[in-house]
C-alpha cells in the first residue's frame, strides 16, 4: 500500500511508523509529492503514524511538526483482491485531514536597522533651500560682474 505525502515547502524526511516501528522513510525535495510504502499482510484494521524528521536541522528553517494518525482497513474485493481504505487525522485538529501534507519554510529576514530613522522630508527641504541660495548667489555674482 502507498500513502501519499505532500511537501509544500523546503525538503523534508518523512517517516511512516506502524506499531511504533519505522516501516518506510522518504526524502522529498521542496514542493513535491511522494509515497510512503507499507506491506499489510492480513485483512485487518491498522493504525499508522506519519511525521517528519528534519533532514538537516538548520536554525533558520521552520519544520512542520505535524503528526498524522492513519487508519487503514484491508478488505477483499469481489474479485478476491485486497482493497485498502485509509483515513488521516492530524493531531490537534478535529475531523479527518484532506491529505497528509507538511509545510516547511524559512522565515522572512528583517533588513538590518542602520539607526538612521530620520524624516527624509527635512533633508529634501534643506537641499532645496541650499539649491535656491546657490542659484541666488550665481545670479548676484553674474549681475555684479556685468555692472
Amino acid at each position: 500500500m502507498a500513502i501519499p505525502v505532500e511537501n509544500e515547502g523546503l525538503e523534508g524526511l518523512y517517516v511512516l511508523e506502524m506499531d511504533g516501528k519505522t516501516v518506510d522513510r522518504i526524502k522529498l525535495p521542496a514542493k513535491s509529492r511522494g509515497v510512503l510504502k507499507v506491506t499489510l499482510d492480513r485483512l485487518d484494521d491498522y493504525e499508522l503514524a506519519v511525521w517528519q524528521m528534519p533532514p538537516n536541522a538548520q536554525d533558520d528553517v521552520i519544520y512542520d511538526d505535524s503528526f498524522y494518525k492513519l487508519r487503514v482497513t484491508v478488505l477483499l474485493s469481489d474479485e478476491g483482491e485486497p482493497t485498502y481504505f485509509f483515513s488521516a487525522e492530524k493531531e490537534g485538529e478535529d475531523g479527518k485531514a484532506a491529505s497528509v501534507s507538511f509545510l516547511n519554510y524559512k522565515p522572512e529576514k528583517e533588513s538590518p536597522k542602520t539607526g538612521d530613522e530620520n524624516d527624509m522630508g527635512l533633508y529634501l527641504a534643506m537641499a532645496a533651500v541650499s539649491a535656491a541660495g546657490l542659484i541666488a548667489c550665481l545670479f548676484w555674482v553674474r549681475k555684479k560682474s556685468r555692472a
